[in-house]
């Protein structure tokens, strides 16, 4: 299966068109007012942007959810982990937990598209880190889902609902998922398949999961935005990562509100 999934995300065909600010902007960019994280700072950077990325900005932002998220357990292959973080991004999904006992976390630019920018990455290294994510999932109140090949006591992946938040784990392509993880798992779920095979590729596998889980999702009565707050952070931040060289406009802001 190739590392991929889908078609090349919309941001990445951006970068020719006029997302930024006017020359005169760029020449003299009048100071906002207050905190570089309130209101509005947001707006004025805001201003920078053509009027068709604030609104596409906007749309994503009003799909996405944390009210289902992923953990990657100790994923080995570069390929793979950006082949995920793609498919996360491309339906909605906000947050991804990654665990580094034994690996370390690497994306393929190729691959992941850009996707990770746009994603709240939860990062846990060394000998702890699956017991500190596992404390950071608790305190989300998120149930945990292992996943695996069809065993004794695994249930569909199509059966799970959406009472609480929802994290679903994926393992190492050689050695699975940890004990830790398995031992904290409230229930095992799998794909159902129908061949001779009993696995897919860890990829393949969260693009079926998400594609499924996130559409009944948004068609079921759970609350499974963003919210108000959750929207304004992220909206800062994505504002910001649209705009080139945003670091140095910002310092020529704030040196303009010092001199006044």
């Amino acid at each position: 299966m190739p590392g991929g999934f889908g078609s090349p995300l919309p941001w990445e065909h951006r970068t020719a068109a006029p997302l930024v600010m006017s020359p005169q902007d760029t020449r003299h960019p009048p100071a906002p007012q207050g905190s570089s994280s309130g209101p509005e700072w947001l707006a004025r950077l805001q201003d920078l942007l053509t009027e068709d990325r604030r609104r596409r900005l906007d749309s994503v932002l009003a799909r996405r959810t944390r009210r289902l998220t992923l953990v990657l357990d100790d994923i080995r292959q570069e390929h793979n982990v950006s082949a995920v973080l793609r498919s996360a991004e491309a339906f909605g999904i906000q947050d991804v937990y990654v665990i580094e006992t034994d690996e370390s976390f690497q994306v393929t630019a190729k691959v992941a598209m850009g996707s990770h920018r746009w994603l709240t990455l939860h990062r846990f290294h060394g000998p702890e880190a699956s017991p500190a994510c596992l404390q950071a999932l608790q305190a989300g109140g998120y149930r945990l889902a292992a996943t695996g090949p069809p065993r004794d006591g695994a249930i569909s992946f199509e059966t799970l609902d959406f009472d609480r938040p929802l994290a679903i784990a994926l393992g190492n392509e050689r050695l699975g998922l940890s004990p830790a993880i398995l031992a904290a798992a409230e229930c095992c779920v799998t794909i159902p398949m129908q061949g001779f095979v009993e696995s897919l590729n860890i990829s393949v596998a969260a693009a079926i999961l998400l594609q499924q889980l996130t559409s009944r999702l948004r068609g079921s009565p759970v609350d499974w935005r963003l919210t108000e707050a959750e929207r304004s952070e992220l909206l800062l931040d994505w504002t910001r990562k649209s705009i080139p060289s945003v670091d140095l406009i910002e310092a020529r802001w704030r040196a303009a509100e010092e001199a006044r």
